[in-house]
């Protein structure tokens, strides 16, 4: 073979080394972009949880309170229901581009209407006791808001090991 010949089969070889390395860098970005993505979308959805948690833990202190030996503090009693009452405000901010996958829609505006239950039962008697019957359907909205908050939890698990959302059209 002459030198040209050579010249030509190793532009020819390098040529497609170059066409494949360009796939895969192309391939390389589309997969991390995806992934970070994924993140972030986990991350959204898990911050939307914290606020759910929030919410449930500051309203079964305040109950706890309440339902303890002793009568509460006020200043601890109103510090509960003020938490409840910050957490349930970022709730109601929240709007639909945040959960961005219908199962989390779903749990988001479950644990609305159960902050928004709540906070009728209580009223502004956040700082007396409640009665038996208030007690019983705070503790079902308590354990209502920590199931969807769960629930949330679940779907961004299932999201970042890159499986698809459940209830939506790509499941």
């Amino acid at each position: 073979m002459s030198s040209s010949e050579w010249a030509a089969w190793v532009q020819a070889f390098g040529a497609t080394v170059a066409v494949f390395a360009g796939a895969v860098g192309i391939w390389w970005q589309n997969h991390q972009m995806k992934k970070l993505t994924r993140t972030r979308n986990v991350e959204k959805i898990r911050a939307v949880a914290m606020i759910v948690r929030i919410a449930a833990d500051a309203v079964e202190q305040w109950l706890d309170l309440w339902q303890g030996d002793e009568p509460p503090s006020l200043d601890a009693a109103q510090h509960c229901w003020v938490t409840f009452q910050l957490a349930t405000e970022e709730m109601k901010k929240l709007g639909m581009e945040q959960v961005l996958y219908a199962a989390i829609v779903g749990n988001l505006i479950q644990s609305k209407e159960c902050a928004r239950q709540i906070s009728e039962a209580v009223g502004s008697a956040y700082a007396s006791i409640p009665s038996d019957e208030i007690v019983s359907n705070l503790r079902v909205n308590i354990h209502d808001l920590y199931y969807y908050e769960e629930c949330m939890h679940s779907e961004a698990r299932r999201i970042g090991d890159g499986q698809p959302a459940t209830n939506t059209d790509d499941a």
